[in-house]
């Protein structure tokens, strides 16, 4: 799960990528109004394994890592 703050209402599409770079994940837009946010990503069809991932929002790109574990 990733928490995050809106400052204002926005589209956020988040997107993860393994360490080749290769997309494995498109949320798509979705409009969310401000406030303290949760995204909740299974990756149940991914490998364990480190990977990454932007979340875009109309005005910024936050990009990190995170470790899937099963």
């Amino acid at each position: 799960t990733i928490r995050y703050y809106l400052k204002n209402d926005s589209n956020v599409r988040f997107f993860v990528y393994n360490s080749l770079g290769q997309q494995v994940f498109d949320s798509g837009d979705d409009y969310q109004t401000s406030g303290i946010k949760n995204f909740s990503f299974t990756g149940k069809n991914l490998a364990s394994g480190i990977y990454y991932y932007q979340m875009h929002t109309e005005d910024k790109i936050f990009n990190s890592k995170f470790v899937l574990l099963k």
